[in-house]
C-alpha cells in the first residue's frame, strides 16, 4: 500500500498538490474529490486526537482529586492525633 501511495506523489512533494493519480490530468472534479477525501481523513484524525485528549483530561482530573482527598485526610489525621 505504501508503494502505491508513494507512486502517486509527484516530484516528491507532499500535500494536496502532489496527490494526483498519474492517469488523471488537472481535472477540477478529481481535485475536488481528492480534497474532500483529504478533509474527511483530517477530520477523523482530529476527532481521534480530541478523544484521546478528553481521556487524558479526565484521568488527570481523577488523579488530582485523589491527591487532594488524600492530603486532606492526612491533614485531618495529623490534627486529630495532635489534640490527644
Amino acid at each position: 500500500m505504501a508503494g502505491k501511495a508513494a507512486g502517486r506523489l509527484r516530484d516528491g512533494r507532499a500535500g494536496m498538490a502532489g496527490l494526483a493519480h498519474p492517469e488523471e490530468g488537472a481535472d477540477p472534479e478529481a481535485l475536488a474529490r481528492q480534497f474532500e477525501l483529504f478533509k474527511i481523513a483530517e477530520q477523523a484524525k482530529r476527532e481521534k486526537l480530541v478523544r484521546q485528549a478528553r481521556i487524558l483530561r479526565y484521568g488527570g482530573t481523577f488523579i488530582r482529586d485523589c491527591a487532594f482527598a488524600s492530603g486532606f485526610l492526612l491533614l485531618l489525621w495529623v490534627f486529630k492525633r495532635r489534640t490527644r
